[in-house]
């Protein structure tokens, strides 16, 4: 059993993808978009703790007028952080192939960073697998959003994205669906 002194962290942090037919020009032009049944008042009770919507508000509003609408490119290197999207095997083959061969020449005792020749040609082979990784996770973030940017409500709106996490009393905002009245992606960065 292993047994662990000292502090452990589990938190977590979220990024939303939000779109808006129309940025809100007030903090309460957006109380209206993101809480249209609510008052100011009223409480965003949750598992993680309870915040006025009022709060929520002034936090979003806050984060927004500190943001532009995001480009595409901002955008796309976010969706490229997704878990659900980053799941493409990893093709280990050629370095598989790298270590094979040294191992056979210098023992299998021995690791390619004790070795100039081994390490020269392992750094080729990784490189060339990380270049083909990072293609294939933007085909697939490309994918996913032809698929499925439409039916999120996403196309044409402006979008912006906002970061919240655990480990900072911002529980609510990232687990309590304070953007479910907007077409929003949430990315989970566990």
């Amino acid at each position: 059993m292993k047994i662990r002194n000292g502090f452990v962290s589990n938190s977590s942090s979220s990024s939303f993808i939000v779109g808006f037919t129309k940025v809100p020009k007030t903090q309460s032009d957006l109380m209206a978009i993101m809480f249209p049944m609510n008052a100011p008042a009223d409480i965003l009770d949750s598992y993680f703790g309870n915040i006025k919507i009022e709060a929520i508000v002034a936090r979003v509003w806050s984060d927004l007028q500190m943001s532009k609408p995001s480009k595409v490119c901002d955008i796309d290197r976010e969706l490229e952080s997704c878990d659900d999207l980053r799941h493409i095997e990893h093709d280990r083959t050629e370095c598989d192939d790298v270590d094979k061969k040294y191992r056979l020449k210098y023992g299998a005792a021995v690791q390619w960073t004790d070795y100039p020749d081994w390490g020269k040609e392992y750094r080729s082979a990784l490189n060339r697998q990380y270049k083909k990784y990072d293609k294939e996770i933007k085909q697939a973030v490309k994918k996913f959003k032809k698929e499925n940017w439409e039916k999120l409500g996403l196309e044409g709106k402006k979008i912006y994205i906002f970061s919240y996490s655990d480990n900072s009393g911002e529980e609510a905002l990232e687990h309590g669906g304070i953007f479910e009245n907007l077409p929003h992606i949430r990315i989970s960065h566990h």
